[in-house]
């Protein structure tokens, strides 16, 4: 029976670990569980993570039914570990084969829920390791998020209210910033971002007033931020 405290003492040990390894991979693959062994030496954990990414080929191939829920698996896999251990994180491209699936991803023009939750999971590790970020073009990521604009279930509010509800926004993310007042607002409002912007930067919102009023299911929501916007403006008039 696999034991992962003997996966552990052989990478501790210097010792062969294939076999075992293989076992573990096979069993995560079985159940579609982490592949992470959840192990208390970090250093230890990562390095077993590494190398079941790396033989994951030899177990798992396209044109295995599981192959797409497996490399998803992976992928959050990773970022998980590296949002618990910032000090010994792991590089995304370092492996191709993760990156490969990525791509093919990122190629599609029409996405399923799971594959909308990896391209923001890529997003959000492309902004926290900067120097590591897997290359998706900003007209691609716009597409993305418009494509699904027009489906039932809008996927990118978090992701969107990251991006944009700060005062210091790149080029890009004012980019995300349009796109939302423009045409998600229209579609799928994010409270969250329209309540940031009428207390930090009211002015923005001026031209986009009667759409965040119509958006608005819970008006005393922003019953103090109205108050202060009129606040605001009678200063400016004295």
């Amino acid at each position: 029976m696999f034991s992962k405290k003997y996966l552990e003492y052989l990478f501790k040990n210097g010792k062969p670990f294939k076999e075992e390894l293989l076992q573990f991979v096979k069993e995560a693959i079985s159940e579609i569980v982490s592949f992470l062994p959840n192990i208390k030496n970090p250093a230890i954990e990562k390095d077993i993570f590494v190398q079941v990414v790396n033989i994951i080929p030899e177990v798992i191939t396209e044109s295995d039914e599981k192959y797409k829920q497996v490399y998803r698996q992976l992928i959050v896999d990773l970022i998980f570990f590296n949002n618990n251990n910032t000090e010994n994180c792991i590089n995304l491209l370092d492996f191709p084969n993760l990156i490969t699936f990525i791509k093919s991803i990122l190629d599609k023009t029409s996405f399923d829920c799971n594959e909308y939750k990896i391209i923001k999971k890529v997003v959000r590790y492309n902004y926290k390791y900067p120097s590591n970020a897997v290359h998706i073009e900003n007209a691609k990521l716009i597409a993305i998020i418009v494509t699904n604009l027009y489906e039932e279930e809008f996927c990118f509010s978090d992701l969107i209210e990251y991006m944009v509800t700060k005062k210091n926004r790149s080029e890009f993310e004012n980019e995300i910033l349009q796109l939302y007042f423009n045409q998600i607002l229209d579609k799928h409002a994010i409270e969250t971002v329209n309540f940031w912007f009428l207390r930090n930067e009211p002015l923005i919102v001026i031209p986009y007033f009667d759409k965040i009023i119509k958006s608005t299911l819970n008006m005393s929501t922003y019953r103090d931020v109205f108050q202060s916007l009129f606040l605001y403006f009678a200063s400016q008039r004295n």
